[in-house]
């Protein structure tokens, strides 16, 4: 893996330009809809095409499909997050910061864990594992509902 952006200096500021430019006329009600679909693919594909991490502009352009918010420069914003993305990730501090990030964020979220009901006429004849905790019975839980 390089240590260098994926992104110049010149596309930089073509990319700001185009997206300033294209958050001006999506200010517009009425062609928010049609300029974000088709900006959308495009910068979708560009970033894609460099390697860059493409879901904040994504995230940015699905924004800009929405009526009332489409005057929120959301387009701008997401380039802005994609070129700091691409410079986090050509450093070596900026990687392990990604990752030490997605890690918290993984540890904080709960697990999703469906209750599972059970009905009054099952019975189980094997003993739980030891350290598990096992289901309420069903009296219980009618008791606290």
């Amino acid at each position: 893996m390089d240590n260098k952006p994926k992104i110049q200096a010149v596309e930089i500021y073509l990319l700001l330009v185009f997206a300033i430019l294209l958050d001006a006329i999506n200010a517009i009600r009425g062609l928010n809809i049609p300029i974000a679909a088709l900006s959308l693919p495009c910068f979708y594909f560009y970033f894609k095409s460099k390697k860059v991490p493409a879901y904040p502009e994504v995230i940015a352009q699905i924004i800009e499909f929405i009526p009332g918010l489409s005057a929120i420069p959301a387009t701008t914003a997401g380039v802005i997050v994609c070129i700091i993305l691409d410079r986090m990730l050509a450093s070596k501090m900026g990687r392990v910061a990604l990752k030490e990030g997605f890690r918290a964020a993984k540890v904080a979220l709960p697990e999703f864990r469906p209750v599972i009901a059970m009905e009054e006429k099952m019975t189980f004849n094997a003993r739980p594992a030891p350290n598990t905790k096992t289901l309420p019975n069903i009296d219980t839980i009618r008791k606290a509902a």
